[in-house]
């Protein structure tokens, strides 16, 4: 049977490229991801609300193979990212009398409302993503442009 054969000149070199490129990639996206982390964690503790810091400072990122997570632990923080509905909060409450008190307003008053209209969202992360996007964009864009750089080479 006849046979055609094709020589395809730097097929090693490319081949070589090809096989280091998932831990070069990793290597430098590692580092983008991390950086643009660093400057969502920052948009998010600027605009968090603050009474006593608690949320600001319980933020805390991970990057991992080809992603990043940010986020806190604080069951609170969901029902700022997202409100809450009509619910019970006790006016007694040292933690919310005290934040009612620095913000002038009568704990009582506060109670009565949250249990008819509940608590608006506050959405921290997607504000804070969405400040943040240019940012990010450069770090993932700059991530690309160095992994292929290093894989030319």
């Amino acid at each position: 049977m006849p046979q055609i054969v094709l020589k395809i000149n730097g097929l090693d070199k490319f081949r070589a490229a090809a096989e280091k490129f998932p831990a070069v990639a990793e290597k430098h996206f590692r580092v983008g991801i991390e950086r643009a982390l660093i400057a969502v964690n920052a948009s998010i503790k600027t605009s968090a609300p603050v009474f006593r810091g608690i949320l600001r400072d319980s933020f805390r990122w991970q990057v991992g193979r080809f992603r990043g997570i940010i986020g806190t632990k604080l069951p609170y923080a969901w029902g700022i990212e997202h409100g809450r509905p009509p619910h019970f909060v006790s006016p007694t409450d040292p933690d919310f009398s005290a934040w009612a008190r620095q913000k002038g307003v009568s704990p009582y008053a506060v109670s009565k409302s949250i249990a008819k209209k509940g608590t608006k969202a506050d959405p921290l992360f997607g504000a804070a993503a969405k400040a943040s996007r240019k940012i990010v964009e450069k770090q993932l864009k700059d991530a690309m442009r160095a992994t292929l750089k290093e894989v030319a080479r």
